[in-house]
């Protein structure tokens, strides 16, 4: 059957019958409007519409409260529902066996108020459940396929991985894939939350749902090789990981589940005495023991307090979701909320990532001719090194075409490679290098290397039998954000800290840069684990954000884990929040989204569990449907304030 925004039709339906059969109820009842009951026909009557308001209203609260009793849970349906078995019962009474219908108007007037808050709620929780990014709906309907040089039109559901797809400008990428051939900006917002176009030329990674947006008179088309299709990519793997966090159960949902269970109790306990009390004290109004019995009953609004966790939990999902941001698990937003200390890997997450060697310098006293031949041995060295300034070194000298060295013996350290060269010992590597093996270096050379360190530039060194021949410089440029990023973890008062591999120089360079006071330089892989557990022993909860592959072991010794440009890599275990982007405010972002969340899941828990101890305790002195009402009330007010905190 057909559902518009959580509520069946068949229910809506129910729910304006039951409206039709209260008026019909409010209209003959001798009790609202002081009628005069002219025949039993009317008594009649009324305890037909009576009855069926009751129960058509009340059907799908009774179904639910049964579900409830089945789980072992004990909830506001549960309550509710004998709310109105106790009402409609009473009033059958009056009605076979006093011959009074004057509580009808009463128990329809409550089916009516809790069928139309029913409605409102569960149409409010279905759209928070649905507010997430639906970025399925980006995905265009069909694809270009080149094939033997022709251009086939064929539907994007039918792409397999290998097909080579053609996006022109204004046309939306098909399939995840990588760039074969051209350049153009992709529109990428809504998917990694950066509201700037992302330059892509071949060899750059691209994903479904992706505008390029370059005009169309630019001829800047994109041809791109299909590496994901189907559920395989990323907009459907993000999809549905935002919906496992929506449908997580965390330890604030244990909190709700026992302050419920303690209501319920309360209810229960506050419903007997307040009519034994009325029993007691008012024996001849024995009616009014009944109607105090339930406006308790009704006056508990335990499905606000069991949903809150619930509630809270997919609006944080879907505020995540909109900025490319993916909770993987909703404890880590808890823990992040008391983090005090900000570990940032530098390269990479500050940095770019994507270092270029700007120059090569000949040592003083070299035994090497020229520049080639520092890259040639630097090549050599790095052949099997995936460093990203192996990488680099290893395309230039491609590009140069320098003639090959044969090395042997080839060593990996953590500062570098050591091998052997037609006899002589050979050591490429970072500063460290030159300090463990008492490498000597001169002066005008030490000159050069701390201008290029003042500039923020990577320094690699090329020693032949313990002497320097050459060293090359490498530029990495700062992220365009990453003061904003900063300033903003600043102004929530953390303590930043930045630790890295490269030389201190460069390292305090950078950070200078930044306005980062604290860092850690020169830190092999094998001891930045070391680093953090030092920086833990004074209590500190520690998060991390840094690459997802080559940070791994980092962002898994922390207490919380951030992962900055995941790309489509959504399967990796290392990290607890994970940033589709390369966009280092996202950190700053989920930080503050955390501490929202957390405070109006906390201020609601005490304002609702207090209103409905109050509640409960007035329930006896105040009519039927002013209970019911202010139950809807108070349910829409929590949901209302709920989204509008953590949406503002």
């Amino acid at each position: 059957m057909r559902k518009h925004k959580g509520f069946s039709t068949l229910s809506k339906v129910g729910v304006f019958a039951t409206l039709a059969l209260t008026i019909g109820v409010l209209v003959v009842s001798p009790a609202v409007f002081n009628q005069v009951i002219s025949s039993s026909m009317d008594q009649w009557i009324l305890l037909g519409l009576g009855a069926s308001a009751v129960f058509v209203g009340s059907l799908r609260l009774w179904v639910s409260a049964v579900r409830e009793l089945r789980s072992g849970v004990r909830g506001q349906n549960v309550l509710g529902g004998l709310a109105l078995l106790v009402l409609s019962g009473y009033a059958v009474w009056q009605s076979l066996v006093e011959w009074r219908i004057d509580g009808w108007w009463q128990a329809a007037s409550v089916a009516s108020i809790l069928a139309v808050g029913d409605w409102y709620f569960t149409a409010l929780s279905a759209r928070v459940a649905h507010a997430s990014p639906d970025l399925v709906s980006l995905l265009p309907e069909y694809a270009d396929v080149l094939f033997d040089n022709e251009i086939n039109r064929v539907r994007a559901s039918e792409l397999e991985i290998g097909d080579i797809v053609l996006v022109r400008p204004g046309a939306v990428v098909p399939a995840d894939g990588v760039v074969v051939q051209g350049s153009s900006s992709l529109e990428e917002s809504a998917i990694t939350g950066e509201s700037v176009s992302v330059e892509k030329s071949e060899g750059s990674s691209v994903f479904a749902g992706t505008l390029n947006v370059s005009a169309k008179k630019s001829n800047k088309s994109l041809t791109i090789r299909v590496t994901a299709v189907g559920g395989d990519m990323l907009v459907h793997n993000f999809t549905r990981k935002v919906a496992e966090l929506a449908d997580e159960r965390s330890s604030v949902d244990t909190l709700s589940a026992r302050l419920t269970s303690g209501l319920f109790v309360l209810t229960i306990a506050a419903s007997l005495i307040g009519a034994g009390l009325w029993l007691v004290l008012d024996e001849a109004h024995w009616p009014n023991a009944v109607y105090c019995a339930a406006a308790v009953l009704l006056a508990a609004n335990l499905a606000v307090v069991s949903n809150a966790s619930g509630l809270v939990n997919v609006l944080v999902a879907s505020a995540a979701g909109s900025g490319g941001v993916l909770v993987k698990a909703r404890t880590a937003l808890y823990r992040i909320r008391k983090s005090h200390v900000i570990v940032l890997n530098l390269v990479g997450t500050l940095t770019t990532g994507k270092p270029m060697l700007i120059e090569i310098h000949l040592a003083k006293g070299t035994s090497l001719g020229s520049a080639n031949d520092v890259l040639a041995v630097a090549a050599a060295a790095d052949e099997n090194s995936d460093h990203p300034l192996a990488r680099v070194i290893l395309l230039e000298s491609a590009a140069r075409r320098v003639q090959e060295v044969s090395l042997y013996e080839l060593e990996p350290h953590p500062m570098g490679v050591s091998a052997r060269m037609d006899g002589s010992s050979v050591l490429v590597g970072s500063a460290g290098i030159l300090t463990s093996n008492n490498v000597p270096i001169d002066v005008q050379d030490l000159v050069k290397v701390a201008a290029a360190n003042e500039r923020g530039n990577s320094v690699v060194y090329v020693v032949i039998d313990n002497l320097l021949v050459g060293y090359l410089e490498f530029a990495d440029e700062v992220r365009e954000t990453a003061r904003e990023a900063i300033n903003a973890l600043q102004q929530q008062r953390k303590r930043i800290v930045a630790i890295t591999g490269e030389a201190t120089g460069v390292t305090e360079a950078v950070c200078k840069s930044l306005g980062i006071t604290e860092f850690f330089a020169e830190v092999v892989q094998e001891r930045k684990v070391a680093v953090i557990d030092e920086l833990r022993k004074d209590g500190s909860i520690i998060t991390v954000v840094g690459d997802p592959f080559s940070d791994a072991a980092t962002l898994a010794a922390a207490d919380v884990g951030i992962a900055i440009g995941v790309g489509g890599e959504l399967g990796t275990q290392s990290a607890d929040i994970l940033v589709i982007s390369n966009e280092p405010r996202s950190v700053a972002r989920v930080m503050a989204l955390a501490k929202q969340a957390t405070r109006t899941l906390n201020l609601n828990l005490v304002i609702v569990t207090s209103f409905d101890v109050s509640a409960i305790g007035l329930a006896g002195f105040y009519p039927l449907p002013l209970a019911s009402a202010g139950l809807v009330l108070a349910s829409t007010i929590f949901a209302g304030s709920a989204i509008w905190r953590l949406r503002k």
